[in-house]
């Protein structure tokens, strides 16, 4: 298996209708080169040819969504490209992850006090019959074993 070292850049490419974001980060590089390239083939291997002279013909690491088989089909073309097709769900969860926050609202207004008083009446509430409901389910499953299956 490759690592990092093995590749001229990691490029990550994330597709559009009308173009295509890029970061290309090279080895002892520590801030990607970002650019787009509009979502016409003929522009796109343009761009793939230019980026395969700029690495000087060495494998190159390309992360992209999958579910645009088009473009796969395309980045495949490319022998010294290695394509690690990333699951929608799993760029969709790492978009949330990495999300940058709405700024919070300041906590002195009577709005937000009253109701961070009310979610901690219902996280009490919750807690209490969690508290109550676990022993009970506890005494059941040991009654009736059968039922827990």
């Amino acid at each position: 298996m490759k690592t990092n070292d093995d590749y001229a850049a990691l490029v990550g490419l994330d597709w559009g209708d009308t173009s295509h974001s890029f970061a290309v980060l090279k080895p002892g590089e520590t801030k990607p080169v970002r650019g787009t390239v509009a979502a016409t083939s003929e522009d796109l291997h343009a761009w793939l040819e230019q980026l395969q002279q700029t690495c000087g013909d060495r494998p190159v690491a390309l992360a992209v969504e999958a579910g645009r088989n088009g473009l796969l089909h395309v980045l495949l073309e490319h022998p010294w490209l290695t394509v690690y097709p990333i699951h929608p769900a799993t760029s969709a969860r790492f978009r949330l992850a990495f999300a940058l926050s709405v700024p919070k609202q300041p906590a002195s207004a009577p709005a937000t006090r009253e109701l961070a008083a009310l979610v901690e009446q219902r996280c009490g509430a919750v807690d209490h019959r969690t508290a109550l409901l676990n022993p009970l389910v506890a005494l059941l499953k040991r009654v009736f074993p059968r039922l827990s299956r």
